[in-house]
Order: C-alpha cells, then sequence, then structure tokens
C-alpha cells in the first residue's frame, strides 16, 4: 500500500523538478539570445564571436551556407560593420518567439530559440526605415559548462509589411471623398473611393491606401507614405520625397 502512495508523490516530485529546471533554460536562451542581437545591432563583433561554437553552420536562404565561427564572422564584418555610413538593426516580432529545451536522460544539453524577426535599415543622413521580415531558427548547445550557438537557420525572408509598424486609422467616407480626384506631377495620378477604400492608380499601377490619420496614408507592401493636402498630393519613400502631384 505504501509503494502504491510514494511512486505518485515520487513522479510527481520529479515533474515539477524537470519543469523548474526547464524553465530556468528558457530563461537563460531568451537572456543570451537578447545579448546576441544587441551586440550584432551594435556591431559588436568580439561579443558576437564569443556566442558561437567553433564548428557553427549557418544557413540562410538566399546567401547560401557558411561553415565555421571564423568564416561566419568574416561574412558578417564584411557585410554588416564594414561600413559606418551602413547598419541593419534587428527586432523580434512581439509574440513569435519562443524556446523549446532538448534533453537526453532528462538533462537538458540543448535548446532551439525561434521565432521571426524583421530589419532595419539605417544609412547615413537618411532616416531608419523597415526593410525585411524573416523566420529563424537557433540551436543552442551546452558544452564544457557554456551555452553556445552551434546551427542557426534564417528562412522565409520578405519585404516586411508596413502594418507591422504602422496603425491603420478609421476614417470617414468624407474624408476617403475629400481626397478623390485627379493629381498631375511627373506622373498622372487619380485618387478614388470605392466603397470605403481609398485607390490611388498611377498610369496603370494601381494601390490601396491604409490611413495612419485623415491626411496620411500607406500600402502595406513598401514603404511608401501619401500625404493630401487642399491642393497637392505629396509621395514619400523611406521619408524621402519622391513625387509632388498638384491636384487638378
Amino acid at each position: 500500500m505504501m509503494k502504491h502512495i510514494l511512486l505518485p508523490v515520487f513522479v510527481l516530485s520529479s515533474l515539477v523538478v524537470f519543469s523548474q529546471e526547464e524553465a530556468d533554460v528558457k530563461k537563460l536562451i531568451f537572456a543570451k539570445d537578447s545579448l546576441f542581437w544587441v551586440a550584432y545591432n551594435h556591431c559588436n563583433t568580439e561579443a558576437m564571436d564569443s556566442s558561437f561554437t567553433d564548428d557553427v553552420e549557418f544557413y540562410h536562404d538566399k546567401g547560401g551556407a557558411s561553415f565555421g565561427r571564423d568564416t561566419l564572422m568574416k561574412i558578417f564584418k564584411k557585410n554588416l560593420c564594414s561600413s559606418d555610413s551602413f547598419r541593419l538593426r534587428r527586432e523580434p516580432v512581439k509574440g513569435t518567439v519562443n524556446v523549446y529545451v532538448m534533453t537526453k536522460n532528462d538533462i537538458p544539453y540543448g535548446a532551439i530559440i525561434s521565432g521571426q524577426h524583421v530589419f532595419y535599415i539605417n544609412q547615413k543622413g537618411k532616416q531608419e526605415y523597415i526593410d525585411g521580415l524573416a523566420k529563424f531558427a537557433q540551436l543552442w548547445l551546452l558544452k564544457d559548462g557554456s551555452w553556445k550557438m552551434s546551427r542557426i537557420l534564417s528562412y522565409d525572408h520578405s519585404p516586411a509589411p508596413q502594418n507591422m509598424i504602422r496603425e491603420e486609422k478609421p476614417v470617414t467616407a468624407a474624408v476617403l471623398n475629400k481626397h478623390a480626384g485627379k493629381y498631375k506631377g511627373s506622373l498622372s495620378i487619380e485618387v478614388l473611393n470605392d466603397n470605403g477604400v481609398l485607390k490611388l492608380n498611377a498610369e496603370g499601377k494601381e494601390y490601396i491606401l491604409h490611413p495612419s490619420s485623415d491626411d496620411v496614408y500607406f500600402v502595406t507592401d513598401r514603404d511608401l507614405e501619401f500625404v493630401f493636402s487642399p491642393k497637392k498630393l505629396t509621395i514619400k519613400e523611406h521619408g524621402a520625397v519622391v513625387e509632388e502631384a498638384v491636384r487638378l
């Protein structure tokens, strides 16, 4: 009778201990991942270098594969940190990043952290703008008491939707009707209210405009901003004016 009572208690106790150990590993990997990306964003190549195993493997769906810590660091130094006039800044997509603990005989030996992240481009003299969206998965291994990145996957790269950083605001039909009309700049532009959706046609190319305020609109697939005033339409890309069209 005693054995039947003690067995469930022992099993429950083991689960509690393992659950706490797993939680500690997750917390540690989240912290190490955060520190790595801080180093990445600031081009701290020394701190980045210390995060990898000697035999690290990196697989990129656009740039190919690289093998070994020295090779990977040469790529980072050349493509990311070789010029003070160009920098990338990475941010995780909120709510997408998770850690999965790897165990053998209930003892953690590794962890996978995966999710989505976006990259911003910083160029000297220009406003920072969002560029790409991608998925990532990184395998961290515990070796000689130290956690380091051993395998990295970077994939499903695409332009970052602008509605990830811009909030769409509701506007009235009267506001949409106010902007409808024809405009002339280097392009012939027509804007119309199509059942509550503001559409812009520039010589055959159509854009669906999403309001961020009564007079400022954006599209989801490019960093374009459309600013309406009573007499003209101004179009900006990455914050710089690329078109000014007078209302006809």
